[in-house]
């Protein structure tokens, strides 16, 4: 496959950052180039703060000045890319100034991880189009119960389902932490939060599903735990959970591309260990643990255009400790509080029902949709267990649960996501 940048003509179109005239300012350096190519004076690379950002720890700042060597308010940002094969950095600058380049299967993986460093991400598109890319459900870190003991997991696996097989991932980058919670935006994973040690955390670590990495990237404004994620028109909402001195009724928002977070109106009714969703245009907070430490008779929705909450309290949502799907316009909350039961929620009739229950009573469960069907994943029988280590999948069509192979472990208080990953064969 030949790869050309659109119509437009355009030297470097399709990162345009790393490509400008001689005329960009003292924030620019000369880029460095295999040998054999010489792009010229005019040729820069624009280190700013977005650079410094994408690239991280290869970035490393130094106080003198980029023009004279005297030290002034500016910082030179040094560039050390490692792992970074020359030949392969080649190819790129041959697609940047010549505007083509040549893709097949033997070059497409180490293409992908080069282009990742550099944002290429129209690029990394087309190089993922040759490495047979599924959909997977991938399991994130947990808790396991080792007789009447637990322990931390930090283990990452996905399973693909078109092949029935686990794969493992790259493990979480700590110890010991739990009570996190995980979404996934753009085909990578964010964690964000948790506890470890006794100290509540405002950490957000990003797992590159190009890259199979884990990188800090970025901290909330509010540490907390016990809290909940997920995404809405592209970014990523953190609402509620438990904070240093209680439940947290601050909710904010992070930006993905610009790393920015921002604050938005709070919950009218603070909880911690809830299920929330996105449904219809609205974010959905049920149930969870109020500030007198018992389940929250509460449901709270929230609209993003205007940025405003409304609540009803029921008895009929008592829910805790449990996940909450959206599919096929309804919600469904699964198990908690070692239960089996499936709840819908309908949010066009305002209705709230009792749905089939599982084949297992499910707490710190985590769940997903893939392919039209609901996963159901691990939880906790009891408080003295057994963790589960089995899933069970919802079929709208019948209205049944089925259970699923085994996971690779018994878990609980885990992640779940589903994500378009690139599997290595064999």
């Amino acid at each position: 496959m030949v790869l050309c940048q659109d119509g437009s003509g355009q030297e470097g179109s399709l990162c345009p950052e790393l490509v400008l005239p001689s005329s960009c300012g003292s924030w620019c350096q000369n880029a460095t180039y295999p040998a054999g190519h010489s792009a010229g004076s005019s040729k820069h690379i624009q280190m700013d703060q977005y650079f410094a950002c994408a690239w991280g720890p290869a970035v490393k700042r130094n106080p003198w000045s980029v023009q004279d060597g005297s030290r002034s308010g500016r910082e030179k940002l040094e560039l050390v890319l490692s792992n970074l094969q020359a030949d392969v950095l080649e190819l790129l600058l041959e697609f940047v100034y010549t505007g083509s380049l040549v893709i097949d299967s033997a070059n497409a993986k180490t293409l992908l991880e080069a282009a990742s460093k550099f944002q290429f991400h129209t690029f990394c598109k087309v190089c993922v189009s040759f490495l047979g890319v599924a959909e997977v459900i991938v399991l994130v870190g947990g808790r396991q119960m080792v007789g009447m003991t637990q322990r931390s997991l930090v283990a990452v696996t996905c399973w693909n389902p078109q092949n029935n097989k686990w794969y493992p991932l790259a493990s979480l980058p700590f110890y010991d932490r739990e009570f996190f919670s995980v979404v996934s935006a753009g085909d990578n994973i964010y964690l964000s939060g948790g506890m470890e040690s006794g100290v509540t955390l405002a950490d957000v670590w990003c797992y590159m599903s190009l890259l199979d990495n884990w990188n800090l990237v970025s901290r909330m404004t509010v540490p907390r735990c016990r809290h909940n994620s997920l995404v809405y028109d592209g970014k990523i909402y953190t609402l509620g959970g438990l904070g240093v001195s209680g439940n947290v009724d601050h909710v904010e928002r992070y930006d993905t591309i610009t790393n920015q977070w921002e604050a938005v109106a709070p919950l009218p009714k603070a909880v911690h260990s809830a299920a929330a969703t996105v449904c219809g245009g609205k974010i959905y907070v049920f149930g969870g643990v109020n500030e007198a430490g018992r389940a929250a008779g509460v449901l709270q929705s929230y609209v993003p255009q205007t940025n405003t909450w409304s609540f009803i309290e029921s008895p009929m949502i008592d829910n805790k400790y449990a996940p909450a799907v959206t599919l096929n316009g309804l919600v469904f909350i699964l198990g908690g509080a070692y239960a089996r039961a499936t709840t819908i929620y309908d949010p066009e009739k305002g209705n709230i029902k009792a749905g089939p229950n599982m084949n297992h009573s499910r707490q710190f469960c985590s769940a997903v949709v893939l392919d039209g069907k609901i996963y159901a994943t691990g939880g906790i029988v009891s408080s003295e267990g057994p963790a589960l280590g089995n899933m069970e999948a919802y079929e709208p069509a019948t209205n049944t649960w089925t259970l699923l192979p085994h996971m690779p472990c018994p878990v609980f208080r885990h992640g779940c996501v589903v994500i378009k990953k690139y599997i290595q064969s064999g």
